[in-house]
């Protein structure tokens, strides 16, 4: 006989893929009959739940603890139960601080014939002649109605808990770069997200709206990127969801109202499991995943918007900010009725779309047409800038020096809290070309198309040409083109309304409809995931492949989010006869992902890509499938 306390065993490993579950009950069963530990006799009954429906079975679990030499075993009478399966016999041998101790566990399918309360009794079992009994186990059993209502209450009251739990550490907040500014002038609003869970996705379901401002987006990545910031003394995961550049329209208190986004949150629970084993190789990765919808709204926030100084110069049109202003005239000397343009350029920082012309006054004697404008806005950062260029086209009519009067542009300079403005040069045109006769008699109808020039097809004549004659006495009623031009449009019509209505109903069907677009979203992501593996980022190339396939497999199988996991998916795949396989492959690949986020690697980029190229294969051989 050894002795345990003397037996010490150093470098105790086992490799866990080389050695199976049955390899370890041998081992530790060797171990067991060396050492003989004294354990104490035990005898033990349990079920899954206590509360089942008529017609619903569920698992009635005998443990012996401490012996393995049992006979004998013997259930109580249950005439109100019916036994479906059973015994299961399991052995299960634990190892803890020196001491081996060994479980025989009996596995009974029960399930009830009818309505009512009642107890299963104890069940005996002889263990070396000595008798041992369980004690009894109260069930109730209700109508079917009856469990699926309080089994909805006691999901009502865990989803309460999990939504409170998640609202503990997940929140949207408005951050705005100041409260008290001028009407007119930019206040940039930031809407982040904080949060200590693991958000899946998220949709903007309410915009803010703002009344009584001008708005204007602001660029900011595709791929919202969490970093670490401290708020209220804790540490926070934060991202950047949404950035508006804010312009007020009038002066007084303005309101921004809250933003409203849903997100889909992933929430780790326990795995359920009867093999006694899973507590021995308990992997975090393969735990239950439940995807959970959250809706969380921003807090409003209130600005203080200043009036500008009264008196302002006539020029004044309403712009703030900080602009420069440059003018220019294409070509000094010109002919007589020839084009030329004057272009003006007005950049700065401030609301560029609202810049209007500066009031340009030119000679009588030449033809001026509207002005062409152009804008160029510069939405990166936190601030709005950009160009806004405005062309004058004019035709001068008499030769002569012909003088542009200089224009001015006025804005407020929210630093130096002052109007400021702007005077552009006076321009002079040396305007050559018509014959006296002409010049006498001032009538501009006798020019001839030779004495204007064209200036990129700007100006165009009367057309001379005779055109096209038809026989008289023939109208064009009585020709068939004419009932042809008649029916065309009645068909087109009816042909536009049928086809409007099936593109309707089409879309009436939102599962159909992501149904049908899964793979172009999944393709849409495993290109920012590829980016990533460019870029080398391990763990969000897999996070972003992750959610690739959880996303293709929730659109194209029609899996809400707040339904998807591996075992409903399996299931899923399997009422659809996805090849054993395909289904192998996609769980394959899911736990990789999962795995490899968070475990060290020799060889990062072998292995990134060899998990790009199984994502893009499950998800071509899934849609083949389909």
């Amino acid at each position: 006989m050894w002795d345990l306390r003397k037996l010490r065993i150093t470098n105790y490993q086992l490799p866990i893929k080389v050695i199976g579950h049955w390899s370890l009950v041998v081992c530790v069963f060797l171990v067991s009959a060396l050492c003989s530990p004294l354990i104490a006799q035990n005898f033990s009954s349990a079920v899954d739940r206590t509360t089942v429906a008529v017609g619903e079975q569920f698992t009635l679990t005998l443990t012996l603890d401490g012996a393995t030499n049992a006979s004998s075993l013997k259930l109580p009478d249950m005439p109100n139960f019916m036994v479906l399966s059973g015994p299961n016999q399991s052995t299960n041998m634990q190892w803890v601080n020196g001491q081996v101790s060994q479980s025989v566990i009996f596995t009974y399918i029960l399930q009830p014939r009818d309505v009512g309360k009642f107890t299963i009794g104890g069940a005996s079992i002889n263990v070396g002649g000595k008798n041992l009994q369980t004690q009894p186990i109260a069930i109730e059993v209700l109508k079917a109605a009856q469990q699926q209502q309080r089994q909805q209450n006691q999901k009502q009251q865990q989803q309460g808990s999990i939504e409170q739990q998640i609202g503990d550490n997940l929140f949207l907040r408005a951050v705005v770069d100041r409260t008290k500014i001028y009407q007119g002038e930019q206040v940039t609003v930031t809407w982040k997200v904080y949060t200590r869970v693991n958000i899946v996705n998220y949709q903007l379901s309410k915009q803010a709206s703002i009344p009584n401002a001008w708005t204007e987006d602001l660029e900011i990545a595709q791929q919202v990127n969490l970093v670490r910031e401290v708020y209220e003394g804790k540490q926070w995961n934060v991202g950047v969801l949404k950035k508006t550049a804010l312009f007020p329209t009038q002066s007084g208190t303005i309101e921004i109202n809250p933003l409203e986004v849903e997100c889909v949150v992933q929430v780790q629970t326990k795995r359920q499991s009867n093999n006694p084993f899973d507590q021995f190789f308990n992997d975090p990765f393969f735990g239950n995943v439940q995807n959970v919808n959250y809706k969380t709204a921003s807090q409003k926030i209130k600005l203080e918007v200043l009036p500008l100084p009264p008196n302002p110069p006539t020029s004044f049109k309403g712009n703030v900010g900080s602009f420069k202003m440059e003018a220019k005239v294409t070509k000094d000397d010109v002919q007589t009725n020839e084009a030329v343009s004057l272009k003006i350029k007005i950049s700065g920082v401030g609301n560029v779309r609202l810049i209007e012309s500066p009031n340009v006054v030119l000679p009588n004697d030449f033809q001026k047409f509207d002005p062409k404008s152009n804008e160029d806005i510069n939405r990166k950062g936190d601030i709005v800038s950009g160009t806004k260029s405005f062309e004058y086209i004019m035709i001068p009519r008499f030769p002569g020096k012909k003088k542009i009067d200089p224009f001015e542009f006025t804005y407020f300079d929210t630093k130096k809290k002052e109007y400021v403005t702007m005077r552009s040069p006076e321009f002079t045109l040396n305007v050559t070309g018509l014959a006296s006769e002409q010049q006498n008699s001032g009538n501009l109808s006798s020019l001839s198309k030779e004495n204007v020039a064209l200036l990129k097809q700007d100006i165009r004549f009367i057309k001379t040409s005779s055109g096209s004659f038809s026989q008289r006495g023939i109208y064009f009623y009585q020709t068939p083109m004419f009932l042809f031009s008649l029916v065309v449009p009645f068909v087109g019509f009816i042909g536009f309304v049928v086809l409007q209505q099936r593109r309707i109903r089409m879309n009436a069907d939102l599962t159909s409809l992501k149904a049908r677009k899964a793979s172009k979203v999944a393709e849409k992501r495993l290109k920012v995931a590829n980016q990533f593996l460019s870029e080398k980022k391990k763990e969000d190339f897999y996070a972003e492949v992750s959610r690739t396939l959880w996303g293709f497999i929730g659109d194209r199988f029609a899996i809400p989010q707040s339904e998807i996991s591996m075992e409903n998916v399996q299931q899923k795949l399997s009422e659809k006869n996805v090849a054993e396989d395909v289904r192998l492959k996609f769980k394959q690949t899911i736990e990789t992902c999962e795995f490899a986020r968070y475990a060290p690697s020799t060889d990062v980029q072998t292995e990134m890509e060899r998990t790009y190229n199984e994502a893009k294969e499950t998800i071509m051989s899934l849609e083949k499938v389909v």
